[in-house]
């Protein structure tokens, strides 16, 4: 996620935008993401239970970062899966 690498890390940056993430994978492959969908709500719970002000550590941050890479991965394995039987 960019805004990890600009160095924000503060909940009230962070939260909001894996909040639309979350959404928007629901939206374009509801079901098909599993993995990426449950890092993506286990992060929203941790990030709800902080303040505002907080910030992520570093060690959390790169967490989050592979995380959502790996979030990335799943949805676009779901998105090829996708447009092969569409193609069949």
């Amino acid at each position: 996620m960019d805004a990890l690498k600009l160095d924000q890390r503060a909940v009230d940056e962070v939260q909001p935008l894996i909040a639309d993430l979350a959404a928007a994978l629901d939206r374009a492959m509801p079901n098909r993401c599993p993995d990426g969908r449950a890092a993506l709500l286990k992060w929203l719970e941790r990030l709800h239970g902080m303040r505002a002000a907080e910030e992520l550590d570093e060690p959390a941050a790169r967490q989050l970062s592979f995380d959502l890479d790996s979030a990335y991965s799943e949805f676009h394995r779901a998105l090829s899966a996708s447009a092969a039987a569409a193609g069949s």
